[in-house]
């Protein structure tokens, strides 16, 4: 963990954020500014500054212990930046009440998928939609939640906790599509399933974004990030050190020898 007074070096790589952050900007849906966060006396995210288009998919990379769950948590309240800013829809929603956030439509994915084991499938996903300023009907985001996970519908009355690891996730993910976000935060959705459920679950991200639901994802699985989104940031030590479209990331050796090699 970075301490107070430790600062990563500056990278040669900024300038590329530099020159490819402005024509972005002006049609972000969200926007981090120089945003600096703290766990108590540890610095650990440093002048965090990026972009997401609405409709857009983009992919928050790098090693373990970077901050990108940091990043997310910033967004959504769960951490108060010391400095900088975060603007949804061109307001500025910095420090405000995870609650708050939720009802502004954004909805975060957590790493842990803390559904409530002793619930029904139904009934977790019910709790997503209480709350928020819902237009839909509950029962045609239920309809739209099944289609996407067919799992789902196949297990709606049985307990969550009785699923496996991959249902939960996908159950975690329905639940927050519950509340009809506008952006999605996602943070390691794939982590500890089988590599028949990470494509399944990767091809699902996609379709839900081509149906126009925004996201954000933070993935450590770095080639199925690169694969599905559009754009991408790096970030190292809480540093973003490098911002392009994914494949041109995906075909740069020497970022991923760089930064996200283990």
């Amino acid at each position: 963990m970075l301490s107070l007074t430790t600062r990563p070096p500056p990278c040669e790589t900024m300038t590329k954020l530099n020159e490819s952050t402005s024509g972005r900007r002006e049609m972000a849906l969200l926007e981090l500014t120089n945003v600096n966060s703290y766990y108590g006396r540890s610095h650990i995210l440093y002048d965090v500054s990026m972009s997401v288009e609405s409709g857009s998919l983009v992919t928050l990379i790098g090693r373990n212990g970077a901050g990108k769950s940091t990043t997310l948590n910033s967004i959504m309240g769960l951490v108060t930046p010391k400095s900088g800013s975060v603007s949804f829809r061109g307001e500025d929603v910095t420090g405000a009440e995870p609650h708050e956030t939720a009802r502004r439509g954004i909805a975060i994915i957590p790493e842990t998928r803390r559904v409530f084991p002793h619930l029904s499938v139904g009934e977790n996903l019910r709790l997503g939609y209480v709350g928020h300023d819902v237009e839909r009907p509950i029962d045609s985001l239920l309809d739209e939640v099944f289609e996407y996970f067919p799992r789902l519908a196949e297990r709606v009355d049985q307990p969550a906790g009785q699923m496996s690891g991959g249902e939960q996730q996908m159950l975690t993910i329905g639940r927050a599509l519950m509340s009809e976000p506008d952006l999605l935060l996602i943070d390691e959705p794939t982590e500890g399933l089988m590599p028949t459920l990470v494509d399944e679950l990767g091809d699902i991200l996609v379709d839900i974004n081509r149906d126009g639901t925004t996201m954000l994802l933070v993935e450590q699985n770095v080639e199925l990030a690169l694969t599905i989104s559009q754009h991408a940031y790096v970030l190292d030590e809480g540093v973003i050190t490098f911002e392009g479209d994914s494949d041109t990331v995906r075909e740069n050796q020497e970022i991923k020898d760089r930064y996200l090699s283990v």
